[in-house]
């Protein structure tokens, strides 16, 4: 079996002033990447809070991968796409 790749990458956004207690806030998304190599039924994982949830579900909806297959043929597979926001 050969695993799934990304070709296409999300872009997320947040609000300034996040970052009061800590320099990075991570949120983790799991999607089912389908045999068109495109993500789908996003879940929270590791929630971040702020609305980066939302915005990290968004983005990982736009994501685009090659799918993983098994005996020459794309599979859908589950992953886990985390989200790491950090403060400049």
């Amino acid at each position: 079996m050969v695993g799934v790749e990304l070709t296409k990458e999300g872009r997320q956004a947040y609000k300034k002033g996040l970052f009061k207690d800590s320099n990075e806030i991570i949120s983790k998304i799991s999607v089912l990447v389908n045999v068109q190599g495109r993500p789908e039924s996003p879940c929270l994982m590791r929630p971040a809070g702020f609305d980066l949830d939302e915005q990290s579900g968004n983005a990982a909806l736009q994501y685009r991968f090659e799918p993983a297959q098994r005996n020459g043929s794309p599979i859908s597979m589950r992953m886990g796409i985390e989200f790491r926001y950090e403060a400049h």
